[in-house]
């Protein structure tokens, strides 16, 4: 197992963001930006309600993306919950790995 087997399951590092909003680093580049999406929407939602951006209709996660190649992930994310007791659950539960 190399580095990039590691990436693929890791989330290398948690961190509050801002109050109720969590960065996730570290995460897999090799599926599409969707099955990101989903995957993260599906595990981070085990820990507390994220949040509903009301423009998009969607859960408020933010996949970031290559400054140069906006088509490109760079691997990072911000998710926020609706509180932010639901941060400290999702560090103490997946930092480090994403199942």
């Amino acid at each position: 197992n190399g580095p990039a087997d590691n990436k693929r399951n890791s989330v290398g590092h948690s961190q509050i963001f801002k109050q109720n909003m969590i960065l996730v680093s570290g995460l897999p580049f090799n599926i599409s930006e969707e099955q990101l999406f989903d995957k993260l929407s599906r595990v981070f939602s085990t820990v507390g309600n994220i949040k509903i951006n009301q423009q998009a209709n969607k859960s408020s996660i933010h996949l970031f993306k290559d400054k140069v190649n906006r088509t490109r992930l760079t691997g990072s994310a911000t998710i926020t919950f609706e509180r932010e007791e639901s941060v400290m659950k999702a560090i103490e539960k997946y930092n480090g790995e994403l199942e």
